[in-house]
């Protein structure tokens, strides 16, 4: 979701409605294609087995309703999201393969043309987020993008002492509350 709505606020920021005053993503993957390659790597491989057989099931019903959707057998021997991605996220939305995909749905191309104020909410000990998704030039060259990067966090992580609010959730209350006020 972060990396649709950082997309969707870079991409042509005169479309963005007024409405949307400010935003917040946390665990960004900005760069798709480097945090593809970072999910196959061995060390992420529990969490990358478990994202493919829930793409997987989620595809298997759609094809229920929808038959001749993709290639189920195709879809068993799925290994990665590369592969995934070339079977079914690509061919879906118009994209050649998985390498168009990625190059042209990152939003860290567009992040400099953000408008709307953002603060990017990365944890440095994040295992699927490669140096790329640590936008820091393009948060220091726009004034409307922020970009903070704890040392832990993990992927969507920032687990408080029990009981208690997480850590991101927290931040970014403190932010859009700080933006909306000014």
């Amino acid at each position: 979701g972060g990396n649709q709505t950082l997309r969707f606020l870079g991409e042509d920021p005169a479309a963005v409605p007024g409405a949307v005053a400010a935003a917040v993503c946390v665990s960004v993957p900005c760069d798709l294609t480097t945090t593809e390659r970072a999910l196959a790597r061995p060390g992420n491989r529990i969490y990358l087995n478990n994202f493919l057989k829930t793409l997987r099931d989620k595809v298997r019903r759609k094809t229920r309703t929808f038959p001749g959707l993709v290639n189920l057998d195709r879809l068993a021997r799925v290994r990665d999201f590369q592969d995934f991605d070339d079977l079914f996220t690509a061919p879906r939305h118009g994209f050649r393969d998985a390498a168009q995909y990625y190059a042209e749905a990152s939003s860290l191309p567009v992040l400099e043309a953000v408008r709307v104020p953002t603060l990017i909410l990365n944890a440095k000990n994040d295992p699927f987020l490669t140096p790329e998704c640590f936008p820091e030039a393009q948060a220091r060259a726009n004034p409307a993008l922020f970009l903070e990067t704890p040392a832990t966090g993990g992927h969507v992580g920032f687990v408080p002492p029990w009981p208690g609010p997480y850590r991101s959730e927290l931040r970014a209350v403190e932010f859009l509350g700080r933006v909306l006020a000014s």
